[in-house]
């Protein structure tokens, strides 16, 4: 399949199509430092998505609007993060004897992706990739929305759920004792160096599960019907959703296009 939106180029040389910059990809060794096949599957990747998804409730509306009405080029570089959470989920995905993977949800114009449901006790299982865990943190973002979201579309459609866990896995592996260069271990006292035993309170072996409570059906209605309808009225009416400025507003792409998001951003509290 022929790829034709545009980039902006990692080495500078500005916005072009995507058959442009593997051309130049095949001239190796590349001023980006990206082998072509490696720019070839982000690229295959990368589409942008008309329907209304669960990712797009959890974040700003005003974001998501943006996503589809107006998509921004971005830079390969930008694209690889959630390149690499793309492989690990679809490597994560086959079904096995006790679970299945990849299950497609869909429930009033909204469609998803639940990662893992165990079939005989109900647990949703959502897998989230992370430069760094830092397990006092857990749950990151939207995450316990995002997985709340997953489970009562899956029971609007006749699944039973009984408990929901986030799965998270750090791409920078388990925690290291800087002064030996050590992996951190278990042990009955906590995680410890192996070699000079120094304890890590906050240390993980690469892996941490969070618990994650169900939501009320008030709070479910708020979350997913309210902002179902508005953002599906928004992008249906060709009108900008109310804009939600937060956290997202610092890795926000449409920052400069957001006057709300640049005034919290920049001017503090609005």
């Amino acid at each position: 399949m022929k790829n034709e939106f545009m980039i902006t180029c990692s080495a500078g040389k500005g916005t072009m199509p995507v058959e442009k910059c593997l051309k130049c990809a095949q001239s190796m060794p590349t001023l980006c430092g990206f082998d072509y096949s490696l720019l070839e599957r982000i690229y295959s990747n990368n589409q942008v998505r008309p329907d209304i998804h669960v990712t797009d409730l959890t974040t700003c509306l005003l974001k998501s609007w943006f996503t589809k009405k107006k998509p921004k080029q971005e830079a390969p570089h930008e694209m690889l993060a959630r390149y690499l959470g793309t492989v690990i989920h679809q490597d994560i995905g086959e079904d096995n004897e006790i679970s299945k993977g990849e299950v497609t949800v869909k429930h009033n114009g909204v469609i998803g992706t639940a990662d893992r449901i165990y079939l005989k006790n109900g647990r949703l299982v959502d897998y989230k990739t992370a430069k760094a865990i830092y397990p006092p943190r857990l749950p990151y973002g939207n995450h316990e929305i995002q997985l709340n979201i997953y489970a009562y579309m899956l029971e609007k459609s006749g699944c039973e759920i009984n408990s929901l866990a986030l799965q998270y896995i750090s791409l920078s592996g388990p925690t290291m004792c800087r002064k030996c260069r050590r992996a951190v271990v278990w042990s009955e006292a906590g995680f410890v160096c192996p070699a000079c035993e120094k304890s890590f309170p906050n240390g993980h072996l690469g892996v941490y599960t969070v618990e994650v409570l169900r939501y009320g059906e008030e709070e479910m209605n708020e979350v997913f019907e309210v902002r179902r309808k508005e953002l599906a009225d928004a992008l249906k009416n060709g009108r900008h959703p109310v804009a939600e400025p937060g956290w997202i507003c610092g890795y926000c792409s449409y920052l400069e296009d957001c006057e709300k998001g640049l005034k919290f951003s920049f001017g503090g509290e609005e």
